[in-house]
Protein backbone atom coordinates (compact mmCIF):
# COMPACT_ATOMS: atom_id res chain seq x y z
CA UNK A 1 0.00 0.00 0.00
CA UNK A 2 2.66 2.52 1.21
CA UNK A 3 4.22 1.99 -2.33
CA UNK A 4 1.35 2.67 -4.51
CA UNK A 5 0.50 5.95 -2.44
CA UNK A 6 4.40 6.49 -3.12
CA UNK A 7 3.87 6.11 -6.87
CA UNK A 8 0.65 8.31 -6.76
CA UNK A 9 2.46 11.25 -5.58
CA UNK A 10 5.18 10.73 -7.52
CA UNK A 11 2.89 11.03 -10.22
CA UNK A 12 1.14 13.89 -9.40
CA UNK A 13 4.86 15.42 -8.90
CA UNK A 14 5.25 14.77 -12.21
CA UNK A 15 2.41 16.04 -13.21
CA UNK A 16 2.16 19.77 -11.92
CA UNK A 17 5.38 20.61 -12.93
CA UNK A 18 5.28 22.17 -16.28
CA UNK A 19 7.51 22.38 -18.94
CA UNK A 20 7.10 25.31 -21.25
CA UNK A 21 8.72 27.71 -19.32
CA UNK A 22 11.89 25.72 -18.49
CA UNK A 23 12.57 24.25 -21.61
CA UNK A 24 14.15 27.13 -23.43
CA UNK A 25 17.65 28.42 -23.86
CA UNK A 26 17.06 31.52 -22.66
CA UNK A 27 14.45 34.10 -21.25
CA UNK A 28 14.33 37.44 -23.26
CA UNK A 29 13.73 40.73 -23.24
CA UNK A 30 11.25 42.29 -22.29
CA UNK A 31 8.97 40.78 -19.69
CA UNK A 32 8.25 40.47 -16.01
CA UNK A 33 9.76 37.29 -16.21
CA UNK A 34 12.92 38.99 -17.61
CA UNK A 35 13.33 41.46 -15.07
CA UNK A 36 13.69 39.55 -12.40
CA UNK A 37 16.37 36.94 -14.52
CA UNK A 38 17.94 39.82 -15.51
CA UNK A 39 18.58 40.43 -11.54
CA UNK A 40 19.88 36.99 -10.78
CA UNK A 41 22.44 36.62 -14.23
CA UNK A 42 23.96 40.07 -13.30
CA UNK A 43 24.01 38.92 -9.72
CA UNK A 44 25.30 34.98 -10.14
CA UNK A 45 27.56 35.73 -13.25
CA UNK A 46 28.41 39.15 -13.67
CA UNK A 47 28.69 40.33 -9.65
CA UNK A 48 27.83 43.53 -10.57
CA UNK A 49 24.67 45.90 -11.15
CA UNK A 50 25.54 46.92 -15.19
CA UNK A 51 22.53 45.27 -17.27
CA UNK A 52 24.59 46.49 -20.58
CA UNK A 53 24.91 42.84 -21.34
CA UNK A 54 21.43 41.58 -20.58
CA UNK A 55 19.16 44.89 -22.02
CA UNK A 56 21.63 44.46 -24.90
CA UNK A 57 19.67 45.86 -28.27
CA UNK A 58 17.16 47.20 -25.70
CA UNK A 59 18.84 49.82 -23.86
CA UNK A 60 15.33 52.30 -23.61
CA UNK A 61 12.68 49.23 -23.20
CA UNK A 62 13.10 48.96 -19.35
CA UNK A 63 13.70 51.26 -16.87
CA UNK A 64 16.28 53.98 -18.49
CA UNK A 65 17.64 57.26 -16.66
CA UNK A 66 20.22 58.74 -15.06
CA UNK A 67 22.60 57.42 -17.68
CA UNK A 68 21.43 53.93 -16.20
CA UNK A 69 19.59 51.08 -17.65
CA UNK A 70 18.25 48.77 -15.76
CA UNK A 71 14.83 46.03 -15.29
CA UNK A 72 11.49 47.66 -13.93
CA UNK A 73 10.87 44.50 -11.70
CA UNK A 74 12.64 44.91 -8.10
CA UNK A 75 15.86 43.50 -7.34
CA UNK A 76 14.37 41.15 -4.71
CA UNK A 77 13.36 38.19 -6.75
CA UNK A 78 16.76 37.71 -8.18
CA UNK A 79 18.80 38.20 -4.97
CA UNK A 80 16.71 34.92 -3.77
CA UNK A 81 17.42 33.00 -7.35
CA UNK A 82 20.72 33.93 -7.94
CA UNK A 83 22.87 30.76 -6.04
CA UNK A 84 20.33 28.67 -8.57
CA UNK A 85 21.21 30.14 -11.39
CA UNK A 86 25.21 30.05 -10.28
CA UNK A 87 24.95 26.51 -10.32
CA UNK A 88 23.14 26.15 -12.90
CA UNK A 89 25.78 27.96 -15.22
CA UNK A 90 28.22 25.56 -13.62
CA UNK A 91 26.41 22.16 -14.70
CA UNK A 92 26.23 24.32 -18.04
CA UNK A 93 29.97 24.13 -18.16
CA UNK A 94 29.91 20.45 -17.55
CA UNK A 95 27.87 19.17 -20.12
CA UNK A 96 26.91 20.20 -23.33
CA UNK A 97 22.92 20.40 -24.26
CA UNK A 98 20.75 21.02 -26.98
CA UNK A 99 20.32 24.95 -28.06
CA UNK A 100 16.72 25.09 -26.75
CA UNK A 101 17.72 24.55 -23.05
CA UNK A 102 19.79 25.07 -20.69
CA UNK A 103 21.27 23.80 -17.24
CA UNK A 104 21.21 27.46 -16.01
CA UNK A 105 17.39 27.96 -16.40
CA UNK A 106 16.35 24.76 -15.82
CA UNK A 107 17.83 25.29 -12.43
CA UNK A 108 17.22 28.05 -11.70
CA UNK A 109 13.49 27.80 -12.38
CA UNK A 110 13.74 25.16 -9.16
CA UNK A 111 14.28 27.73 -7.03
CA UNK A 112 10.83 28.73 -6.90
CA UNK A 113 9.68 25.50 -5.65
CA UNK A 114 12.39 25.80 -3.01
CA UNK A 115 11.54 28.62 -1.61
CA UNK A 116 7.87 27.43 -1.56
CA UNK A 117 8.71 24.30 0.69
CA UNK A 118 10.94 26.29 2.87
CA UNK A 119 7.92 28.59 3.05
CA UNK A 120 5.81 25.86 4.30
CA UNK A 121 8.46 24.32 6.38
CA UNK A 122 8.40 27.82 8.32
CA UNK A 123 4.75 27.90 7.72
CA UNK A 124 4.03 24.27 9.21
CA UNK A 125 6.62 25.66 12.21
CA UNK A 126 4.28 29.15 12.65
CA UNK A 127 0.73 26.07 12.71
CA UNK A 128 2.60 24.54 15.78
CA UNK A 129 2.74 27.36 17.89
CA UNK A 130 -0.97 28.55 17.46
CA UNK A 131 -3.07 24.96 16.51
CA UNK A 132 -0.64 22.36 16.08
CA UNK A 133 -3.86 19.93 15.84
CA UNK A 134 -4.08 20.90 12.42
CA UNK A 135 -2.41 18.45 10.47
CA UNK A 136 0.11 19.43 7.60
CA UNK A 137 -1.13 17.54 4.68
CA UNK A 138 -4.68 19.87 5.47
CA UNK A 139 -1.86 22.87 5.54
CA UNK A 140 -0.70 21.56 2.21
CA UNK A 141 -3.80 21.48 0.81
CA UNK A 142 -4.86 25.18 2.26
CA UNK A 143 -1.56 26.51 0.86
CA UNK A 144 -1.49 25.02 -2.50
CA UNK A 145 -5.18 26.01 -3.05
CA UNK A 146 -4.08 29.68 -2.72
CA UNK A 147 -3.19 30.10 -6.30
CA UNK A 148 0.23 30.84 -5.48
CA UNK A 149 1.64 27.63 -6.33
CA UNK A 150 1.30 28.30 -10.68
CA UNK A 151 4.49 30.81 -9.79
CA UNK A 152 6.56 27.91 -8.22
CA UNK A 153 5.28 24.84 -10.99
CA UNK A 154 4.91 26.69 -14.30
CA UNK A 155 5.16 30.73 -14.28
CA UNK A 156 8.63 30.25 -11.56
CA UNK A 157 10.25 33.93 -12.74
CA UNK A 158 7.94 36.19 -11.28
CA UNK A 159 7.91 37.34 -7.60
CA UNK A 160 4.89 35.63 -5.88
CA UNK A 161 6.26 32.51 -4.37
CA UNK A 162 9.64 35.36 -3.13
CA UNK A 163 6.68 37.48 -1.28
CA UNK A 164 5.23 33.87 -0.16
CA UNK A 165 8.47 33.10 1.15
CA UNK A 166 9.86 36.56 2.77
CA UNK A 167 6.20 37.63 4.45
CA UNK A 168 6.42 33.65 6.23
CA UNK A 169 9.75 35.02 7.23
CA UNK A 170 8.86 38.08 8.87
CA UNK A 171 5.64 36.56 9.90
CA UNK A 172 7.76 33.64 12.03
CA UNK A 173 10.19 35.90 13.28
CA UNK A 174 7.76 38.55 14.58
CA UNK A 175 6.46 35.19 16.69
CA UNK A 176 9.57 33.96 18.41
CA UNK A 177 10.87 37.31 18.98
CA UNK A 178 8.31 37.97 21.31
CA UNK A 179 9.09 34.64 23.42
CA UNK A 180 10.84 34.53 26.28
CA UNK A 181 14.71 34.68 24.90
CA UNK A 182 18.31 35.11 25.87
CA UNK A 183 19.40 38.41 25.36
CA UNK A 184 21.61 36.85 22.34
CA UNK A 185 18.70 34.75 20.88
CA UNK A 186 16.47 38.28 21.00
CA UNK A 187 19.48 40.35 19.15
CA UNK A 188 20.02 37.33 16.24
CA UNK A 189 15.91 37.19 16.14
CA UNK A 190 15.46 40.80 15.68
CA UNK A 191 18.51 40.57 13.13
CA UNK A 192 16.77 38.19 11.05
CA UNK A 193 13.51 40.13 11.02
CA UNK A 194 14.99 43.07 10.06
CA UNK A 195 16.88 41.13 7.09
CA UNK A 196 13.46 39.31 5.50
CA UNK A 197 12.06 43.12 6.15
CA UNK A 198 14.63 44.29 3.64
CA UNK A 199 14.81 41.18 1.57
CA UNK A 200 10.62 40.95 1.23
CA UNK A 201 11.15 45.01 0.45
CA UNK A 202 13.33 44.68 -2.38
CA UNK A 203 11.09 41.68 -3.54
CA UNK A 204 8.30 44.42 -4.04
CA UNK A 205 8.15 47.61 -3.28
CA UNK A 206 4.20 48.12 -2.79
CA UNK A 207 3.87 45.70 -0.73
CA UNK A 208 3.97 48.62 2.42
CA UNK A 209 2.15 46.33 4.96
CA UNK A 210 5.20 44.14 5.38
CA UNK A 211 6.24 46.87 8.25
CA UNK A 212 2.74 46.36 10.10
CA UNK A 213 3.51 42.64 9.94
CA UNK A 214 5.78 42.68 13.39
CA UNK A 215 3.20 44.45 15.32
CA UNK A 216 -0.25 42.86 13.98
CA UNK A 217 0.48 39.16 13.89
CA UNK A 218 1.79 38.94 17.69
CA UNK A 219 -1.31 41.12 18.61
CA UNK A 220 -3.53 38.69 16.59
CA UNK A 221 -2.10 36.30 18.45
CA UNK A 222 -3.16 37.39 22.07
CA UNK A 223 0.68 38.73 22.92
CA UNK A 224 -0.05 41.13 25.52
CA UNK A 225 2.75 43.28 25.22
CA UNK A 226 4.88 44.11 22.02
CA UNK A 227 8.07 44.19 23.26
CA UNK A 228 10.69 43.94 20.36
CA UNK A 229 11.16 47.93 19.53
CA UNK A 230 12.29 48.28 23.22
CA UNK A 231 15.92 46.57 22.44
CA UNK A 232 18.37 49.48 21.78
CA UNK A 233 19.61 46.99 18.54
CA UNK A 234 16.65 47.47 16.46
CA UNK A 235 17.46 50.90 15.08
CA UNK A 236 21.14 50.15 14.36
CA UNK A 237 19.56 46.74 12.80
CA UNK A 238 16.91 49.65 10.85
CA UNK A 239 19.44 51.89 10.15
CA UNK A 240 21.75 49.61 8.52
CA UNK A 241 19.06 48.07 6.03
CA UNK A 242 17.37 51.53 5.29
CA UNK A 243 21.38 52.66 4.33
CA UNK A 244 21.91 49.13 2.26
CA UNK A 245 18.49 49.83 0.18
CA UNK A 246 19.45 53.18 -0.60
CA UNK A 247 22.97 52.07 -1.91
CA UNK A 248 21.60 49.27 -3.49
CA UNK A 249 18.96 50.88 -5.58
CA UNK A 250 21.82 53.58 -5.99
CA UNK A 251 23.94 50.84 -8.10
CA UNK A 252 21.18 49.61 -9.90
CA UNK A 253 19.19 52.45 -10.85
CA UNK A 254 21.72 55.79 -10.64
CA UNK A 255 19.70 56.98 -7.63
CA UNK A 256 18.79 57.20 -4.07
CA UNK A 257 14.84 56.30 -4.35
CA UNK A 258 12.16 53.88 -2.75
CA UNK A 259 9.48 55.29 -4.91
CA UNK A 260 8.36 52.54 -7.18
CA UNK A 261 6.27 55.01 -9.66
CA UNK A 262 9.96 56.54 -10.30
CA UNK A 263 11.35 53.11 -11.35
CA UNK A 264 8.25 51.76 -12.93
CA UNK A 265 6.15 54.85 -14.00
CA UNK A 266 3.15 53.04 -13.63
CA UNK A 267 1.06 55.79 -11.93
CA UNK A 268 -0.85 53.40 -9.73
CA UNK A 269 0.58 54.69 -6.29
CA UNK A 270 -0.59 58.40 -7.42
CA UNK A 271 -4.33 56.99 -8.33
CA UNK A 272 -5.37 55.91 -4.52
CA UNK A 273 -7.81 58.96 -4.89
CA UNK A 274 -9.33 57.47 -7.34
CA UNK A 275 -10.52 54.85 -4.84
CA UNK A 276 -12.88 57.32 -2.99
CA UNK A 277 -13.56 59.55 -6.00
CA UNK A 278 -15.34 56.66 -7.27
CA UNK A 279 -16.34 54.61 -4.07
CA UNK A 280 -19.70 53.12 -6.04
CA UNK A 281 -17.44 51.67 -8.44
CA UNK A 282 -14.22 50.54 -6.20
CA UNK A 283 -17.19 48.41 -3.97
CA UNK A 284 -17.86 46.83 -7.47
CA UNK A 285 -14.48 46.02 -8.38
CA UNK A 286 -14.35 44.52 -4.53
CA UNK A 287 -16.80 42.37 -5.82
CA UNK A 288 -15.72 40.92 -8.79
CA UNK A 289 -12.63 40.16 -6.83
CA UNK A 290 -14.32 38.06 -4.67
CA UNK A 291 -16.82 36.51 -6.98
CA UNK A 292 -16.09 36.64 -10.75
CA UNK A 293 -15.81 33.55 -12.94
CA UNK A 294 -12.39 35.52 -13.99
CA UNK A 295 -10.53 33.68 -10.96
CA UNK A 296 -12.77 35.19 -8.38
CA UNK A 297 -11.02 34.52 -5.02
CA UNK A 298 -14.01 32.67 -3.62
CA UNK A 299 -13.53 29.87 -5.86
CA UNK A 300 -9.16 30.13 -6.58
CA UNK A 301 -8.10 31.11 -3.85
CA UNK A 302 -10.19 30.51 -0.87
CA UNK A 303 -7.48 30.75 2.13
CA UNK A 304 -7.12 34.36 1.07
CA UNK A 305 -11.29 35.08 0.98
CA UNK A 306 -11.51 33.48 4.49
CA UNK A 307 -8.71 35.66 5.61
CA UNK A 308 -10.61 38.75 4.31
CA UNK A 309 -13.56 37.58 5.78
CA UNK A 310 -11.91 36.96 9.19
CA UNK A 311 -10.43 40.39 9.41
CA UNK A 312 -13.78 41.82 8.42
CA UNK A 313 -15.35 40.11 10.93
CA UNK A 314 -12.46 41.50 13.45
CA UNK A 315 -13.34 44.58 12.80
CA UNK A 316 -16.87 45.19 12.50
CA UNK A 317 -17.22 42.75 16.11
CA UNK A 318 -14.55 45.28 17.94
CA UNK A 319 -13.40 48.13 16.10
CA UNK A 320 -11.30 49.89 19.05
CA UNK A 321 -8.87 47.53 18.90
CA UNK A 322 -5.99 48.52 16.77
CA UNK A 323 -5.17 45.03 15.54
CA UNK A 324 -8.30 44.41 14.38
CA UNK A 325 -8.20 47.83 12.19
CA UNK A 326 -3.87 47.61 11.18
CA UNK A 327 -5.36 44.20 9.95
CA UNK A 328 -8.26 45.04 7.91
CA UNK A 329 -5.76 47.79 6.60
CA UNK A 330 -3.17 45.49 5.53
CA UNK A 331 -5.63 43.88 3.29
CA UNK A 332 -7.55 46.96 1.81
CA UNK A 333 -3.84 48.26 0.90
CA UNK A 334 -3.27 45.03 -1.27
CA UNK A 335 -6.79 44.94 -2.51
CA UNK A 336 -7.02 48.31 -3.63
CA UNK A 337 -3.51 48.00 -5.79
CA UNK A 338 -6.03 45.20 -7.95
CA UNK A 339 -9.47 47.70 -7.46
CA UNK A 340 -7.40 50.24 -9.57
CA UNK A 341 -5.50 47.90 -11.90
CA UNK A 342 -8.87 46.10 -12.68
CA UNK A 343 -7.87 42.86 -13.82
CA UNK A 344 -5.65 40.21 -12.78
CA UNK A 345 -2.26 41.52 -14.60
CA UNK A 346 -2.40 39.18 -17.39
CA UNK A 347 -1.74 35.43 -15.93
CA UNK A 348 -2.96 33.17 -13.42
CA UNK A 349 -5.32 34.14 -10.69
CA UNK A 350 -5.57 37.98 -9.10
CA UNK A 351 -1.79 37.55 -8.49
CA UNK A 352 -1.12 40.92 -6.80
CA UNK A 353 -2.78 39.14 -3.55
CA UNK A 354 -0.90 36.19 -3.37
CA UNK A 355 0.83 37.80 -0.93
CA UNK A 356 -1.61 37.96 1.28
CA UNK A 357 -1.41 33.79 1.78
CA UNK A 358 1.23 33.26 4.73
CA UNK A 359 -1.28 35.95 6.88
CA UNK A 360 -4.14 34.56 5.51
CA UNK A 361 -3.40 31.02 7.01
CA UNK A 362 -2.18 32.39 10.54
CA UNK A 363 -5.48 34.37 10.72
CA UNK A 364 -7.30 30.93 10.17
CA UNK A 365 -4.77 29.37 12.77
CA UNK A 366 -6.10 31.28 15.50
CA UNK A 367 -9.76 31.12 14.08
CA UNK A 368 -9.21 27.50 14.45
CA UNK A 369 -7.51 27.96 17.96
CA UNK A 370 -10.37 30.11 19.59
CA UNK A 371 -13.34 27.65 18.03
CA UNK A 372 -15.46 25.00 18.43
CA UNK A 373 -14.25 21.91 17.56
CA UNK A 374 -17.14 21.10 15.82
CA UNK A 375 -17.34 24.39 13.61
CA UNK A 376 -13.58 24.45 13.00
CA UNK A 377 -13.62 20.72 11.81
CA UNK A 378 -16.80 21.99 9.51
CA UNK A 379 -15.06 25.07 8.13
CA UNK A 380 -11.96 23.14 7.40
CA UNK A 381 -13.60 20.96 5.43
CA UNK A 382 -15.25 23.42 3.36
CA UNK A 383 -11.88 25.41 2.78
CA UNK A 384 -9.99 22.34 2.13
CA UNK A 385 -12.43 21.07 -0.48
CA UNK A 386 -12.03 24.54 -2.23
CA UNK A 387 -8.49 24.48 -1.86
CA UNK A 388 -8.16 21.44 -3.70
CA UNK A 389 -10.78 22.66 -6.61
CA UNK A 390 -8.49 25.69 -6.78
CA UNK A 391 -5.43 23.89 -6.88
CA UNK A 392 -6.69 21.47 -9.74
CA UNK A 393 -7.34 24.70 -11.76
CA UNK A 394 -3.86 25.70 -11.86
CA UNK A 395 -3.18 22.40 -13.94
CA UNK A 396 -6.40 22.83 -15.76
CA UNK A 397 -4.70 26.50 -17.01
CA UNK A 398 -4.79 27.16 -20.46
CA UNK A 399 -5.72 23.51 -21.63
CA UNK A 400 -9.33 24.46 -23.42
CA UNK A 401 -9.86 27.68 -25.44
CA UNK A 402 -11.88 29.06 -22.61
CA UNK A 403 -9.34 28.34 -19.82
CA UNK A 404 -6.46 30.33 -22.42
CA UNK A 405 -5.93 34.13 -21.53
CA UNK A 406 -6.41 35.60 -24.66
CA UNK A 407 -3.96 37.25 -26.81
CA UNK A 408 -5.66 40.28 -28.26
CA UNK A 409 -7.39 42.68 -26.49
CA UNK A 410 -10.84 41.25 -25.12
CA UNK A 411 -13.45 43.13 -22.54
CA UNK A 412 -12.58 41.95 -19.13
CA UNK A 413 -14.94 41.00 -15.84
CA UNK A 414 -14.42 44.62 -14.83
CA UNK A 415 -15.66 46.03 -18.35
CA UNK A 416 -12.02 46.97 -19.53
CA UNK A 417 -10.45 46.24 -23.10
CA UNK A 418 -7.46 44.03 -22.35
CA UNK A 419 -4.85 41.59 -23.27
CA UNK A 420 -4.50 38.15 -21.42
CA UNK A 421 -7.39 37.98 -19.61
CA UNK A 422 -10.07 35.31 -19.48
CA UNK A 423 -13.75 36.02 -18.09
CA UNK A 424 -15.13 32.86 -18.22
CA UNK A 425 -12.48 31.10 -16.22
CA UNK A 426 -14.61 29.24 -14.10
CA UNK A 427 -16.80 27.87 -16.62
CA UNK A 428 -13.71 27.01 -18.78
CA UNK A 429 -12.08 25.08 -16.34
CA UNK A 430 -15.40 23.08 -15.02
CA UNK A 431 -15.85 22.35 -18.74
CA UNK A 432 -12.09 21.47 -18.98
CA UNK A 433 -12.88 18.32 -17.24
CA UNK A 434 -14.83 16.50 -19.92
CA UNK A 435 -12.32 17.37 -22.62
CA UNK A 436 -10.20 14.63 -23.49
CA UNK A 437 -7.35 16.68 -25.26
CA UNK A 438 -7.23 18.92 -21.79
CA UNK A 439 -5.73 15.90 -20.09
CA UNK A 440 -3.54 15.69 -23.18
CA UNK A 441 -2.17 18.94 -23.08
CA UNK A 442 -1.48 18.55 -19.31
CA UNK A 443 0.15 14.93 -19.90
CA UNK A 444 2.50 16.74 -22.36
CA UNK A 445 3.01 19.77 -20.96
CA UNK A 446 4.17 18.15 -17.33
CA UNK A 447 7.66 16.94 -16.56
CA UNK A 448 5.52 13.36 -16.45
CA UNK A 449 4.95 13.83 -20.13
CA UNK A 450 8.49 14.81 -20.96
CA UNK A 451 10.37 12.17 -18.79
CA UNK A 452 7.86 9.35 -20.52
CA UNK A 453 8.05 10.68 -23.55
CA UNK A 454 11.61 11.00 -23.89
CA UNK A 455 11.83 7.48 -22.63
CA UNK A 456 9.19 6.42 -25.32
CA UNK A 457 10.94 8.17 -28.20
CA UNK A 458 13.91 6.10 -27.96
CA UNK A 459 11.61 2.91 -29.00
CA UNK A 460 8.85 4.74 -31.22
CA UNK A 461 9.35 7.24 -33.94
CA UNK A 462 7.56 10.51 -32.40
CA UNK A 463 5.89 11.05 -35.92
CA UNK A 464 4.54 7.56 -35.94
CA UNK A 465 2.99 8.27 -32.42
CA UNK A 466 1.49 11.34 -33.33
CA UNK A 467 -0.43 9.32 -36.43
CA UNK A 468 -1.46 7.16 -34.03
CA UNK A 469 -3.16 9.11 -32.00
CA UNK A 470 -4.34 11.33 -34.11
CA UNK A 471 -6.59 8.08 -35.32
CA UNK A 472 -8.76 8.62 -31.59
CA UNK A 473 -9.54 12.10 -32.49
CA UNK A 474 -7.00 13.85 -30.71
CA UNK A 475 -6.56 17.14 -31.41
CA UNK A 476 -2.36 17.83 -31.55
CA UNK A 477 -2.14 20.68 -33.91
CA UNK A 478 -1.12 22.75 -31.20
CA UNK A 479 2.55 24.13 -32.41
CA UNK A 480 3.56 24.35 -29.01
CA UNK A 481 2.74 20.67 -28.40
CA UNK A 482 4.18 19.49 -31.02
CA UNK A 483 7.50 21.42 -30.28
CA UNK A 484 7.68 19.94 -26.74
CA UNK A 485 7.33 16.36 -28.10
CA UNK A 486 10.23 17.07 -30.61
CA UNK A 487 12.47 18.67 -27.86
CA UNK A 488 11.85 15.75 -25.99
CA UNK A 489 12.41 13.11 -28.50
CA UNK A 490 16.07 14.70 -28.71
CA UNK A 491 16.90 15.16 -25.04
CA UNK A 492 20.18 14.56 -23.64
CA UNK A 493 20.75 12.04 -21.16
CA UNK A 494 22.61 14.38 -18.86
CA UNK A 495 19.47 16.34 -18.71
CA UNK A 496 17.25 13.83 -18.08
CA UNK A 497 19.21 12.70 -15.09
CA UNK A 498 19.61 15.64 -13.98
CA UNK A 499 15.84 16.25 -13.84
CA UNK A 500 15.53 12.95 -12.37
CA UNK A 501 17.76 14.00 -9.50
CA UNK A 502 15.88 17.18 -8.61
CA UNK A 503 12.14 15.70 -8.76
CA UNK A 504 13.77 12.64 -6.51
CA UNK A 505 14.48 15.22 -4.07
CA UNK A 506 11.07 16.92 -4.38
CA UNK A 507 9.48 13.60 -3.93
CA UNK A 508 11.61 12.72 -0.52
CA UNK A 509 10.95 16.24 0.94
CA UNK A 510 7.20 15.80 0.31
CA UNK A 511 6.59 12.73 1.45
CA UNK A 512 8.62 13.97 4.64
CA UNK A 513 5.82 16.71 4.61
CA UNK A 514 2.83 14.95 4.53
CA UNK A 515 4.25 11.86 7.13
CA UNK A 516 4.21 15.07 9.81
CA UNK A 517 7.97 14.74 9.78
CA UNK A 518 8.88 17.92 8.71
CA UNK A 519 12.23 18.82 10.51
Amino acid sequence: MKIIKSIVLLIIILLVIKVDFRLESDIYCCSDDFDYFSHAETIALDFDFDYSNQLEGYEKARYYKNDKIAPIGFVGAGLLASPFLLLGDLLDNLFEVKKYVNFKILIYSFSSIFYLFLAFVYLVRIKNKIYPSLQNKHLLFLLFGSGVTYYSFERYSMTHIYELFTITMICYFSIVVQEDLTKKMVRKYLFLLSFFIFLGFHVRWVNYFIFFIPYFVPKLLNKKKITFYKHWELPIYAFFFVGLTLLLNREIYGVMTINPNYVYSSGVVNSVGDLFINLLESVKSFILIIFSLEFGIFYFSPIIFFGLLLVTINFITNPLRIENFVGLLIFLQVFAIVVLWKGTAGSYGFRYLFCLTPLSLIIFFNFLQKSSTDFSKRILKILIFLSIFSFVSTIFFETTELTQLSLDEKINSFGKSVAYTQPEYLKGYIFSFFSLNAYLKILVTSFFGFLSFNLLFKIVNPTDFLNFIEQYSLNLNDQKVIDLLNKYAEMELSYVLVTWLLVSILFIKTKKILSESVF
